[in-house]
């Protein structure tokens, strides 16, 4: 059964290397000189960017939300010293799209880094941290 293609060039690359020749996530979406390259490396950045501040964003959603419901429940229950804390539907739903949102960047940077190109790597890793730095400087409320 020939299926078009040799077992050549379907095996992925069992160590790191670097290149500028590769797919990007989806075939069609490929990298064959080092402008399209180095644009890739930019796009990577901002994905990286993106979900360590959907990260950001879910923490701070969810501690205003509990924040506002421990404010409902203490103008309810002046008299009880215990406090229920049960988030709104809203603030559910805006959770659960975050994460949906969280998971999906997730996933496509592990395949990112399962292409063991290492400037990939080292920009996805650099561009985690420098969001991180930015959401710790910003602090959650």
């Amino acid at each position: 059964m020939d299926m078009g293609m040799d077992k050549m060039s379907m095996m992925m690359p069992m160590s790191f290397w670097s290149g500028t020749d590769l797919t990007w996530l989806i075939n069609g979406w490929d990298s064959t000189n080092a402008g399209q390259y180095t644009g890739g490396l930019i796009v990577t950045f901002i994905v990286a960017l993106v979900l360590e501040s959907l990260v950001y964003l879910r923490n701070y959603t969810y501690i205003k939300a509990q924040i506002a419901a421990i404010r409902k429940t203490e103008d309810l229950n002046r008299d009880i010293p215990r406090i229920i804390v049960d988030l709104s539907l809203g603030s559910r739903l805006l959770l659960t799209v975050n994460y949906i949102l969280m998971a999906t960047l997730a996933y496509c940077i592990m395949l990112l880094v399962m292409t063991f190109n290492y400037p990939i790597l080292l920009v996805l890793v650099f561009g985690l941290a420098v969001a991180h730095f930015i959401t710790e400087t910003i602090g959650l409320p």
